[in-house]
């Protein structure tokens, strides 16, 4: 992301940061196994196939990064010292633009969302635009809970 909003710096993450950056990371990782393991057990024990698909397997990549973003938000780990954070919004707001209209044409025309009884590849911008909002609601509660924080500290 620092190559889109064009910081040359290094990032620098403190060490508080930086171990509850290998915490979120570590959950994220075994959200995702767990994940893979009931999707197969799912498909192997009660045939059910809807997941067993690209879009399916995809979709807990993205469940796995967002538990990993939302860790990172709420311990104040996911923007460095040195990182603009208006920066980081930006593009995810680029990001969710880019997919409001793949996603709009995907739920108003309806057809490709399930193929074969399968997940299709056409919903992959519908579950991006629900991890985006995941994090902004994150960012949006971070930012509450740091504003009464400092209220209070000033009282």
């Amino acid at each position: 992301m620092n190559v889109i909003i064009g910081n040359k710096d290094k990032v620098i993450y403190d060490e508080r940061q930086l171990l509850v950056r290998r915490k979120a990371s570590n959950t994220g990782y075994m959200i995702l196994i767990i994940y893979v393991f009931l999707v197969g057990m799912a498909d192997d024990m009660f045939k059910w196939h809807v997941l067993m698909s690209f879009a399916g397997l995809m979709l807990g990549v993205f469940i796995s990064l967002g538990v990993y973003i939302i860790l990172c938000i709420a311990g104040d780990a996911y923007i460095a010292l040195s990182e603009n954070k208006k920066g980081k919004i930006m593009v995810i707001a680029v990001v969710a633009i880019v997919n409001i209209f793949p996603a709009y044409a995907a739920i108003k025309d309806g057809s490709g969302l399930i193929e074969d009884g399968r997940l299709g590849i056409r919903c992959m911008n519908i579950i991006c635009m629900v991890l985006i909002a995941a994090i902004t609601i994150a960012f949006a509660i971070k930012d509450i809970c740091n504003k009464k924080l400092k209220d209070s500290d000033e009282e």
